[in-house]
């Protein structure tokens, strides 16, 4: 009892701060406040603290140098309730499935992997001066859909292994927990690709794209254990 308290003002605590510093506008924060007290009230405090985790790196990625890719690149700090759904609702989703708890703490971390990779790498690979397309490795502009470099996929690759670790200490499995950092880092070139090829055609807007990469890295962490 006391402990669903203490995580119930945490929660909250998160919310306002959310708002204060503009994370995330009224709408992402109050998404992200429902979605925080669900995965905890159904996963418990383990599930949280991954999911915390996302936002709190997520968080220094965004607002690292910040108003130069603002004024460069038009980048907005502030996460509305499509990147809260995109890139949390699967993670949610997952606790319900009808698996075994390894399992599916297991399939939740990659899924939140797979969010943060994507979202550093983002972030942070587009101070790379050496940018591509996945596809034909064409050179891009920094921040076009599906572009990559070598920056952003050391920080996707950084950031998926940092899940991996908070993974690692709660469920003791080394093996799963290497699966958690690659499947992450899979993720994010999966946005990547979708990025470059469906994203650029008009067929997905970005929010899809994140949504379909986070199920495709889901399914095939799923299908190596």
């Amino acid at each position: 009892m006391l402990q669903d308290l203490i995580f119930l003002i945490i929660i909250l605590l998160l919310f306002f701060i959310s708002v204060r510093i503009g994370v995330l506008d009224i709408w992402g924060s109050t998404a992200a406040l429902f979605l925080g007290i669900l995965v905890y009230y159904f996963g418990g405090a383990q599930y949280l603290i991954i999911l915390v985790s996302f936002v709190a790196i997520s968080y220094i990625a965004t607002v690292y140098k910040y108003r130069y890719k603002r004024d460069i690149y038009g980048m907005d700090k502030r996460r509305n309730i499509g990147s809260v759904i995109s890139k949390g609702i699967i993670p949610m989703l997952i606790i319900f499935l009808p698996l075994g708890g390894i399992s599916r703490f297991y399939l939740f971390s990659v899924a939140v992997a797979a969010a943060t990779a994507d979202t550093v790498s983002g972030e942070l690979g587009i101070f790379s001066e050496n940018t591509y397309s996945l596809i034909g490795l064409r050179r891009a502009v920094p921040g076009d859909e599906g572009a990559i470099s070598i920056l952003g996929e050391f920080y996707a690759f950084l950031s998926s292994s940092s899940i991996a670790i908070l993974y690692y200490l709660f469920s003791l499995n080394m093996v799963l927990s290497i699966y958690v950092s690659i499947f992450g880092f899979l993720g994010s070139n999966f946005d990547s690709l979708l990025g470059a090829t469906l994203e650029k055609k008009g067929y997905m807007e970005k929010h899809s794209v994140n949504f379909i990469a986070i199920i495709i890295s889901i399914i095939l962490a799923y299908m190596i254990i």
